[in-house]
């Protein structure tokens, strides 16, 4: 039951790759470090969605696993309140938050950009927070491929530091680069992908558990479009 707990390192595809108008519900293969600076890998049975409105949503398109409100701000901003679902200390205990985010969109020359800031608090697990800062970039659509690379950085006070790696420290707690992107298959069926590269932040490499920095995390799955 746990692989289908691992929300919040869900495959990336965000607006930047698939429109915000395109919605959808699937399952994928998510392989991944048993925690961040593990050195075992997983596979693990992953869901897939992304649905929003004017005023709600569900997804797992920004990097976690998040539902709840949000107001659109002109044409081009958001914000909104979200809970949210996501893996524990090391991999064991799954944990939930709330939290609040602002999401603005816009172009670079041709290419649409998406970013997300999101601010968290825990309610179990320590009951720290994190703030994420994301970015996403547009580079090809044609022939019924979509596809974009992103950048985030988390940042995460002590009490995260404390129980997730046992050190006393707080400030940037990963940063991450990748790429994702979606195939039509049909009219109705999409294929979803991702490739990331994430490295620990020096606050936690002092921590008894960090194997190592540097992790790779891939996803391959199917979705029906709604």
């Amino acid at each position: 039951m746990r692989c289908l707990l691992v929300a919040l390192l869900f495959m990336p595809l965000t607006a930047a790759a698939l429109d915000d108008e395109v919605q959808f519900v699937g399952v994928g293969i998510y392989n991944h470090p048993k925690f961040d600076g593990s050195s075992a890998q997983h596979n693990d049975l992953i869901p897939q969605i992304q649905y929003l409105n004017r005023s709600w949503f569900v997804r797992t398109t920004e990097g976690i696993l998040e539902g709840g409100l949000r107001w659109g701000i002109g044409q081009s901003a958001a914000v909104g309140v979200q809970a949210a679902y996501e893996d524990g200390p090391r991999g064991e205990h799954a944990g939930a938050s709330l939290g609040v985010h602002a999401e603005l969109e816009g172009k670079v020359g041709p290419a649409p950009i998406s970013s997300v800031f999101r601010l968290r608090q825990f309610l179990s697990n320590g009951s720290g927070w994190e703030a994420d800062a994301r970015v996403n970039v547009g580079i090809h659509e044609g022939h019924g491929v979509a596809g974009a690379v992103y950048g985030q950085g988390t940042w995460a006070n002590e009490k995260i530091f404390n129980n997730f790696y046992a050190v006393s420290n707080s400030g940037l707690l990963f940063t991450a680069l990748g790429v994702w992107g979606g195939y039509t298959i049909t009219p109705k069926w999409l294929m979803l992908f991702s490739a990331e590269g994430r490295r620990l932040g020096e606050a936690a490499t002092p921590s008894p558990f960090v194997e190592r920095r540097n992790g790779f995390y891939g996803s391959l799955g199917i979705a029906y479009r709604l």
